[in-house]
């Protein structure tokens, strides 16, 4: 579970996962809304979530 405090214009979000800090995109058609969000795949260099 990742925490994201703010979604940016270009629909990605800076998150802290495992010690290390990565890129979170959303699943398509999944709202860009703040809180906690499941970490449900790695798209080459970003996480891909869903939200809680």
């Amino acid at each position: 579970v990742v925490h994201i405090a703010v979604w940016n214009a270009d629909g990605t979000a800076s998150v802290t996962y495992r010690g290390a800090n990565w890129t979170a995109i959303p699943r398509p058609g999944a709202p860009q809304s703040p809180g906690p969000h499941r970490v449900s795949e790695l798209v080459g260099s970003r996480l891909l979530v869903d939200p809680l």
